[in-house]
């Protein structure tokens, strides 16, 4: 009986340790926070996003005219043709452990860069 209860109590110890040390782990902020910059010139559109705040793995999703590009996945900069003269509606979502951001920003494709 005592060598079971020493197995009990040394069983809930390593559990209590074990959820105290994932509440440690547990992020400051709610999610990360992702920053788009997107620049237009000679036909293409350029991208880039900048994420901060994140915990654990980053996962970044790229959207261009509300459709998936899955190409783009897991990348900071993307190139993207673009007919000169139109808009193009541009979209990231990062995911963290903690949460998502998603930023969204409209580029005039235009014929050189400015």
């Amino acid at each position: 009986m005592r060598r079971f209860r020493a197995l009990v109590v040394a069983a809930l110890a390593t559990a209590t340790l074990t959820t105290a040390t994932l509440a440690a782990a547990t992020p400051a902020q709610a999610h990360p926070v992702a920053f788009l910059n997107c620049e237009s010139g000679e036909g293409e559109a350029f991208c880039s996003v900048a994420v901060t705040q994140s915990f654990g793995p980053l996962t970044i999703r790229w959207y261009i005219n509300n459709r998936a590009r899955p190409e783009f996945n897991n990348q900071t900069d993307i190139w993207s043709s673009c007919p000169i003269g139109s808009y193009i509606g541009v979209r990231v979502v990062v995911t963290d452990l903690a949460g998502s951001d998603a930023v969204a920003h409209s580029v005039r494709c235009r014929a050189i860069f400015q």
